[in-house]
This record gives structure tokens, sequence and C-alpha cells, in this order.
């Protein structure tokens, strides 16, 4: 694998000659002889392998091998490439750059886009350095048509190789040049995208916590165009927001809070004739750390001028938060409390009480109902009820209640 890998990278295509392909596999089991149980013969048959077609450098078409799916082939490649020049890598680490004119650096600046998005990930982990600083690409700097055109590649691969990476390898430099992507390249909505996809993903310095501290530090104008436009329409398009949302909404009920097999209606489903019936896979539940920054990421959800992405999120965020008690508590800490002020967002505190309140009903059986009832209602009271003053008092207020004097009063967007 090695040896094709390098041939590859060394041809500069993703694909070798019949020829030099038997060459390469034969002497590693020159024993076997018979087709197809020679090691090429079963490297295709498993789909290691796979037949392509590829032009010469006089243009002219070829049969060949190539490995046999995309993704695998550009991480060997890029991967044999990185291993030949490991003096090169090991300095740039150091460095913070490829030298000029080096032969890793011609050949990245050569490579196709697909393989620049491997090196974008292969070299990231590595060095410690994103590809485009160790290209020279992140300087502001006036450059050409053409280098502004290359420029343009490698923030395109950095926003779409985000949630391939290592999460270690994500830094604030990291964040720095997804904001040049948005700001210089007109890659906000892929930004997003992006950062959505590693929104729950534990240890990831731009998951939740960091789209929190974002959306907080913005005026609700500003959030309302970069976050309530976007979203606006998630629920008709296939993209993580609603993955996530519906991740969230599928989650089984914890078995404890589940009916009991005596009140319950016994379980029917067709079964055609002669089938066997299948037993349940069991189900592990997600870590408390991944429900809270998946509960998070939906919370802001509800800012959303769309009712019906509003409703569907209320509804999720009550199953997500099912057997997770102490998430719900740093919610309504988190989002009526302590950060109330930046959010000031009636859609907000009005959904995350009726998130609170669906929580508690549907864990009524269990035994820890009466500790979250009354953890929740110390909560509101104290949060909205207690300081006449806070953003979330006015959404939950009654209509009946009698109004803090209009000295104590904030004017709520």
């Amino acid at each position: 694998m090695k040896e094709l890998a390098w041939q590859m990278a060394s041809a500069g295509r993703e694909g070798l000659s019949q020829q030099q392909v038997r060459e390469i596999t034969a002497p590693f089991a020159a024993h076997l002889t018979r087709w197809p149980d020679t090691l090429l013969g079963q490297m295709v048959v498993h789909g290691v392998l796979a037949s392509e077609r590829f032009r010469t450098v006089d243009g002219q078409p070829k049969a060949g091998y190539g490995f046999g799916y995309q993704a695998f082939s550009d991480d060997r490649i890029v991967d044999a490439m990185l291993t030949e020049h490991a003096a090169e890598v090991e300095a740039a680490a150091s460095a913070g750059t490829l030298a000029p004119a080096s032969p890793l650096r011609t050949w990245l600046e050569a490579a196709s886009p697909n393989l620049v998005e491997a090196a974008t990930v292969l070299l990231a982990e590595r060095t410690g350095h994103e590809l485009i600083d160790l290209l020279g690409a992140g300087q502001d700097a006036e450059t050409d048509d053409h280098g502004e055109r290359n420029r343009f590649a490698l923030y395109v691969s950095l926003v779409r190789t985000l949630a391939l990476r290592d999460a270690r390898s994500v830094s604030r430099r990291t964040a720095v040049l997804l904001q040049q992507a948005a700001d210089q390249f007109d890659l906000g909505p892929t930004v997003l995208e992006a950062m959505l996809g590693v929104s729950a993903q534990t240890g990831h310095l731009l998951n939740a916590d960091y789209l929190h501290r974002t959306l907080c530090a913005m005026v609700p104008a500003d959030r309302d165009v970069k976050w309530g436009i976007p979203i606006y329409d998630v629920l008709d398009r296939s993209v993580a927001l609603h993955r996530l949302l519906r991740w969230a909404e599928q989650l089984p009920t914890p078995p404890q809070l589940r009916p009991s097999p005596a009140t319950a209606a016994a379980p029917w489903a067709p079964r055609r004739a002669g089938s066997t019936r299948t037993s349940a896979v069991a189900h592990q539940p997600p870590q408390e750390e991944v429900v809270r920054l998946a509960a998070t990421t939906l919370v802001w959800t509800l800012t959303s001028s769309n009712r019906f992405l509003r409703d569907r999120a209320t509804k999720a965020l009550v199953q997500l938060l099912l057997g997770y008690p102490q998430v719900l508590n740093t919610l309504l800490d988190q989002f009526l409390h302590t950060d109330v002020r930046a959010i000031d967002d009636p859609y907000v505190f009005e959904r995350l009480a009726v998130v609170a309140h669906g929580v508690v009903a549907r864990t009524r059986s269990s035994t820890g109902h009466h500790t979250l009832l009354a953890d929740v209602a110390i909560r509101l009271l104290a949060h909205v009820y207690g300081d006449v003053t806070s953003p979330a008092t006015r959404p939950l207020t009654p209509c009946c209640a009698t109004p803090p004097p209009a000295s104590s009063r904030t004017r709520s967007r």
C-alpha cells in the first residue's frame, strides 16, 4: 500500500498503469501466480484497488489501477509524500512555514484540490500549523489573480475539512483563518455549517461553547443576520443542524422513564411468514457532555423567527434532556442568569421554560422527580421572578401580573 501510494504521489496522479501495479505487488506474494488468487487480484476483488483510466503526459488514455475509495486514496498519497519528506515536515513544524522552492512545497502547490484537502488535515495534525500558513497564503498582502484563486482554494479546503480533523489540531489560529474565510471570501454560511458539524464534539475548540460565546457577543440585530437568517429554512435542507435536531428527536426514552410493562401497550409489528423476530439492539445513551453541547446548540435555534423550527427544537430538547437533570439545570443557569443580558431574546427565555416544564412532566414517574421539580422551580423563581430587571422577566411574566415600576423595567427587543 505504501509503495503504491508513493509511486502515485511521485507520478502526480491517482492511478498507475497495470504493468506498474503488477511489478509493485508481485514481489510481496511471489508464490501466488494464479489469477485472481494473486495479491493484485485479491486487492481488486476486495475493493482496495479499482480499474482506472487515466491520461499519460502526452495525453494518451491508458488503463490502470487506483485505490477504490477517493478519500482513502487522497489520504494514502499525501501520507506517502509527507513520509518521504519527513525532514521538511519536521522543519516546517519548527519554523511554521515550508522553505521556498522545497520539493514538498512544489508538490503541494501543483496538487489537485482533493489532495490539498487531505494535506490540510494531515499537515495540521503533524505540524500544528495550517496549510495556509505553511504556504504563506494567510497574508493579507495583494496578490495576482492566480495567487488569489489559490488562496481561495486553500480557505475552502480548510472549511470543508474542519469536521475531519483531530480536535487537538484545531487552534485559535484555525478560528482566525475561518473568520478570514467568512469575511474575505464570503464563505460565512459554509463556515457556519462546518462549525455546526463539530458543535457536539467534546474537547473541540469550535464546539457549541464557542458558538455560544460568539452569539452572545453579538447585538441582536447582527445575530439575526449572521445566525437567524442562515438557520431559518434549516428544516428544508440536509445540513448539520437538521441532522442534530433529528438525532435529538429520535433518542430513545431512558428505561427508567418509560411506562411500566403492566400499563404499556404490547408492541406489534407485521411479520412475513417464515421470518424470525430480531432482538432489539441495545442503545448506548450519549455522554452527558455531548448532551450539554447538543442542547446548547439547539437552544440557540429557539431564537429563530421560524415558529415551526422553534416547535421542533422545543420538543427535541425535551427528548434530549430526559434523564439528564443536571444538564437542564446548567442550561437554565446559563441562559436565564449568567448570560441572560447578552442573549436578551424573549423567544429563548419563553421556550426554555417550556422545555423545563416538559422534562419535569415526562419524569414524574421517576424517583428523582421531586428533586428535579424543586431544582427547576428554584431557578425559575430566582432567575426570572427574583430579578425584575432581568430580560427574562417580561416574556415569562403572566399578562395579569402587576408590572414592576417603570424605573426598574428594561426595554426588551
